[in-house]
């Protein structure tokens, strides 16, 4: 099976975000392009929101497009939508955050893990 993405998945314990400044959701997992995310709320498909990150002491904003959602029946009700985010703008100076982040967080974390 072909891999069709574009950057590495790192997953994420105790990461929470917010969409639009009051829609909080936790990060399952985190890349350079995006976020899979757990939320209470279901975000439609399509729609472009503006998310932050806290990343150590930084705050990384972008805007995101939600390029898939569906609701886990299984999960508890704060987690009951799993959606995907797909970074669409951000500044250099977020970008470089993110980087870093990913870099010294996750990539180091993801090292030392036994496969």
């Amino acid at each position: 099976m072909e891999e069709r993405r574009r950057h590495r998945r790192y997953e994420v314990k105790g990461l929470a975000g917010t969409l639009a400044g009051r829609h909080s959701f936790a990060v399952l997992t985190l890349s350079r392009g995006g976020v899979l995310a757990a939320s209470a709320f279901e975000p439609p498909v399509g729609h472009v929101f503006d998310v932050e990150l806290p990343l150590g002491a930084e705050l990384f904003r972008s805007s995101a497009r939600i390029v898939f959602a569906g609701e886990d029946r299984g999960a508890p009700r704060s987690h009951r939508y799993r959606f995907g985010l797909a970074f669409t703008v951000e500044s250099e100076e977020d970008t470089l955050l993110l980087d870093r982040f990913l870099r010294r967080e996750l990539e180091a974390t993801a090292e030392t893990e036994p496969a």
